[in-house]
């Protein structure tokens, strides 16, 4: 004789577990999570330390990507203007690092918006709308580690410190 259990079991012991883990996980930093998933998201078969986020014809990004070869870091590239840049990812961008700090106001893309379009960016709303529809506006390089630690541009001195401290 077969013990069989019934049909629905399974189901209601999800949604049972669901509903008693989903008040724990909430109450732990909803961007650890993010990070940590759009990290093991973004890497391939091989496991890398840091994203660099940017523009692969920049120079700066050009710089960045050298330097990070030249001294044996292990680093994935995300080209925002080919790979695209999701609002998720770039409000965690945003929240690293301030819409101030992020909005490239010194490049041609800037420099080309119309003025009311430049002057309405005064608020992480507004300039993150521009930054999704222009992404070319946002500062660059952005090296994320995988431990969530951001550092905004690129300065080897500066590189060099950042990643004593993170390893």
């Amino acid at each position: 004789r077969s013990q069989s259990r019934p049909v629905w079991i399974l189901p209601a012991f999800c949604l049972i577990m669901c509903s008693i883990l989903t008040p724990v996980f909430m109450r732990v930093k909803s961007s650890y999570f993010t990070d940590r998933l759009r990290f093991s998201m973004a890497t391939t078969s091989a496991p890398t330390s840091f994203i660099l986020y940017g523009i692969k014809n920049c120079d700066t990004v050009k710089k960045a990507r050298r330097w990070l070869e030249e001294n044996g870091v292990d680093y994935q590239f995300h080209d925002y203007r080919v790979e695209g840049l999701d609002g998720a990812l770039l409000q965690n961008l945003l929240d690293k690092q301030g819409w101030e700090a992020m909005l490239n106001t010194r490049g041609t893309t800037w420099r080309k918006l119309d003025e009311t379009t430049r002057a309405a960016c005064n608020n992480e709303a507004s300039a993150k709308a521009v930054m999704l529809e222009q992404p070319a506006v946002i500062k660059r390089p952005f090296l994320l580690a995988a431990e969530g630690q951001s550092l905004l541009g690129f300065k080897p001195e500066i590189y060099q410190q950042f990643l004593a401290q993170v390893k």
